[in-house]
């Protein structure tokens, strides 16, 4: 986030003491400038488990600035969640480009299936996400299809079963008999 490029280290380690909704992003900001993760955490006490991921992230972050139009890179930051959109900024092409380079290299997501019961018995709830891996759990048919689109943050102790708008759109789906 840019608005922490220009602020100080010293302000950085003070504004990471609370939690905020753009904290992560200051975080990030200062493992660029090689902050201790150490020290992040006795300041935030964000496990270092998730601090390493973030390390991760503005690791590959420096990968993909270093390697402008690499396919494999581009193929490894669309695994790890990079946007279409932050790609074309840092490679300073436009996002309409970057869509064109993976269609052109069928860098495509597929569908992978929530396990709702996690693995304690087979079920079959068909909920998906999307990700940049091989295989497609989606199993494509004939059949005449609505797709409901969850609403809202899903967080943690909150499961995709009970978001509000999903099941209301169920319900309306239902009673117009579609």
């Amino acid at each position: 986030m840019d608005k922490f490029n220009q602020i100080d280290t010293e302000e950085l380690m003070d504004y990471i003491k609370d939690g905020r909704d753009d904290r992560i992003y200051a975080i990030a900001e200062l493992i660029r400038r090689d902050v201790d993760l150490g020290l992040i955490y006795n300041i935030t006490k964000i496990d270092m488990f998730f601090l390493e991921k973030i390390k991760n992230i503005v690791k590959m972050e420096e990968i993909l600035k270093q390697n402008k139009g690499n396919i494999d890179v581009l193929r490894q930051v669309k695994k790890m969640g990079f946007s279409d959109k932050y790609i074309a900024k840092v490679w300073k092409k436009k996002e309409e480009e970057i869509y064109e380079l993976r269609k052109k290299e069928k860098i495509y997501p597929v569908y992978k299936m929530i396990d709702t019961c996690s693995s304690e018995f087979e079920s079959y709830v068909p909920y998906f996400y999307s990700t940049y891996e091989e295989e497609n759990e989606s199993i494509i048919s004939k059949k005449k299809k609505i797709i409901v689109l969850g609403a809202g943050p899903i967080r943690i102790g909150q499961g995709v079963e009970f978001d509000y708008s999903t099941v209301h759109a169920i319900q309306t789906i239902k009673e117009a008999r579609l």
